[in-house]
């Protein structure tokens, strides 16, 4: 099971605001070597990273079947859509709920397909981060509007265009209100913050 009390480190990047918590594998000099080297000395899993980091995320992402184009693109959305916090409420009072804003009266809690019924059938809270990445791949899974998205993202040729794809065909946001240029920032920035992690890509 993923180790809940792993921390994230806050640092202060504003060139790269998306990669303002940084886990410990980029450099914290409070975690021993020993423990470092221990976990390079295997194939790197998402539950030898901190839980709830933005590597933490892309990892499931991939260990779910989709590429690393895919998986960022996908990160890069949610990071704008909820900076990556699986419990928040829309601003404003606005329907959205979640990594993915899903909607009340729709994906979230009424849809035949939704983000309450699934967390119930797993047992835990609408909240519950994991919940939340499996759902994202469970709609893509079988939802018949959304099973056409895996097949797309993962044959994106470049972060970009995974990126655009998520936003366009699962997300649907309003193009004047979408912020894709961010999006796609966002997405390229974790793929800088994985490159830099030993073993991520193998």
């Amino acid at each position: 099971m993923p180790n809940h009390k792993e921390p994230w480190y806050e640092v202060a990047d504003a060139e790269n605001p998306a990669l303002s918590r940084i886990p410990f594998l980029m450099g914290d000099k409070s975690i021993s070597d020993d423990v470092v080297d221990k976990r390079m000395e295997k194939k790197l899993e998402a539950v030898d990273l901190p839980y709830g980091s933005p590597e933490y995320m892309i990892k499931r992402f991939k260990d779910g079947g989709y590429t690393t184009n895919a998986a960022l693109g996908i990160m890069g959305n949610l990071m704008v859509e909820s900076k990556l916090d699986p419990a928040i409420k829309q601003i404003g009072g606005g329907p959205g709920r979640g990594l993915a804003q899903w909607g009340k009266r729709g994906r979230f809690d009424t849809d035949q397909i939704n983000l309450v019924k699934f967390a119930k059938q797993k047992g835990k809270p609408w909240e519950d981060l994991d919940v939340q990445l499996d759902f994202i791949m469970h709609e893509m899974n079988v939802h018949p509007e959304y099973k056409k998205v895996k097949d797309k993202i993962n044959n994106a040729k470049t972060v970009s265009e995974a990126t655009t794809i998520f936003l366009e065909d699962y997300e649907k946001a309003k193009e004047d209100k979408s912020h894709k240029g961010r999006r796609i920032k966002a997405a390229e920035d974790f793929g800088a913050l994985i490159e830099s992690i030993p073993g991520f890509n193998e």
